[in-house]
């Protein structure tokens, strides 16, 4: 892995990682990583605390402090949830929908199989990306899913205690005709 690029999507924040070394989890030792994020240095350790459903469920040291992450994987890419945010991190040349004039895709899903917790959106409401659609749980941990793109919400699918599964589309969103964004 290491050598690796990758692109870091929050939203509708895209961040570039390159990998500078991994070195796996053995029973003697955790994991480590070291790692350049959008320019910065980054250094964790983490150990695999087991298989839950189709989920692993990760122990991360990041600066003295441990999270719990959960991982998920949904063909090339890997989507995280933890530290307050839903992650999805692909290889460099496996990026869909972003770039080359083409719009990010204008559907919000669920990163694992979780439980609506919250609906952020209505039908009609004007959206910028970023912005809090639907808050998610998964084994005991909150996941906010965002806007993925300016626009109007065209369909909300989601409903609080639902179980939903990666590939769901919880909210639609719709190019904002009457022009302008924002609740």
């Amino acid at each position: 892995m290491a050598g690796r690029t990758f692109q870091v999507r929050a939203g509708e924040q895209e961040y570039g990682l390159e990998v500078l070394e991994h070195a796996r989890e053995t029973p003697e030792a955790p994991g480590a990583l070291e790692a350049v994020v959008d320019g910065q240095r980054l250094r964790c350790t983490y150990r695999v605390l087991g298989p839950r459903d189709q989920v692993l469920e990760l122990l991360l040291e990041l600066d003295g402090r441990a999270h719990r992450l959960l991982l998920a994987t949904d063909g090339p890419a890997r989507l995280l949830a933890g530290l307050g945010a839903a992650l999805r991190v692909e290889p460099a040349r496996a990026r869909r929908g972003v770039g080359a004039g083409r719009e990010p895709p204008g559907e919000v899903t669920p990163p694992m199989p979780a439980v609506v917790v919250a609906v952020k959106v209505v039908v009609g409401q004007r959206v910028k990306a970023g912005e809090p659609a639907v808050v998610v749980s998964a084994m005991k941990m909150e996941a906010t899913l965002t806007v993925p793109r300016d626009g109007v919400v065209t369909e909300v699918r989601a409903k609080v205690g639902d179980k939903v599964s990666p590939g769901d589309v919880l909210v639609r969103i719709g190019p904002d005709e009457a022009g302008g964004a924002g609740s």
